[in-house]
């Protein structure tokens, strides 16, 4: 009696399988190579927006203390709005950039990369303050007051980095461990309503401080007739706004499509 012959039924995926594509250069390299080359671009923008405050600056207009502390404020506060855009590229959930770093080290440099931008948005703030009380010879409550009420779109900057600071706050790990997560996922999204509420005072279409000062809102020399900030820096602050409303609508839409694919 003879045996049954042995059917083989071919493989319908192996005759449309490909060979996979070659692995990118930057995805040759290992995980400390990639990271100091993605930290390398991150500080070149941060170089790139302190040469267009440089060169829009007058030497000659900085002068004391007053005028320096508010020059340090103005450099603290765009190097700040920098970083917040990349805090949310950071945790976007771009799929480019977590092949590059991985999820877990993303995580990491945006907490690290958090601390940096509160801390430099609240020092922005306080030598703002602090430089025009100077420069004014008056008080700082007095003139912090003046500041939050009389400048345009400063009371909504206010608010923003009143929320950053507090989602900054949230986050510390003492504070982190005692909150479920879902509070602290909600409470993290008033990040984005941050962003969209503090940077509208960096391109207000009017002088933010009298003509007696030698520096105006976007760093540079009041001319005779005020009008929207055309220089370098009024250039960088008004594309910083532009980055960090489509970086929000792209981390959003990431978030969505990652929580589509989960269910």
């Amino acid at each position: 009696m003879s045996a049954a012959p042995v059917v083989v039924k071919p493989d319908p995926a192996g005759c449309h399988r490909t060979n996979p594509a070659p692995p990118s250069p930057v995805a040759r390299l290992d995980q400390h190579t990639r990271e100091l080359l993605v930290g390398a671009l991150i500080a070149v923008g941060v170089v790139a927006v302190c040469v267009l405050w440089w060169r829009d600056t007058s030497v000659a207009s900085v002068h004391g203390v007053g005028p320096w502390l508010s020059a340090a404020g103005r450099v603290s506060g765009l190097v700040g709005s920098y970083l917040v855009v990349i805090e949310v590229l950071l945790m976007g959930r771009l799929a480019w950039l977590d092949r590059l770093i991985g999820m877990d080290r993303l995580a990491h440099w945006h907490r690290r990369n958090g601390e940096y931008c509160v801390s430099l948005l609240v020092g922005h703030a306080v030598l703002i303050v602090w430089g025009y009380a100077v420069t004014e010879h008056t008080n700082v409550v007095s003139e912090a007051k003046s500041v939050v009420f009389s400048y345009t779109d400063v009371m909504a900057a206010t608010v923003g980095l009143g929320l950053l600071v507090g989602v900054g706050v949230i986050s510390a790990r003492g504070i982190r461990r005692r909150v479920s997560y879902h509070t602290w996922y909600f409470i993290h999204l008033y990040t984005y309503l941050a962003v969209a509420l503090s940077f509208a005072h960096q391109f207000a279409t009017e002088p933010i401080l009298p003509r007696t000062r030698s520096i105006g809102p976007c760093g540079s020399r009041f001319t005779s007739s005020p009008g929207p900030c055309s220089s370098p820096t009024g250039w960088a602050s008004r594309s910083a706004t532009h980055c960090a409303t489509g970086s929000g609508w792209l981390a959003w839409s990431a978030r969505v499509q990652a929580s589509r694919r989960s269910m």
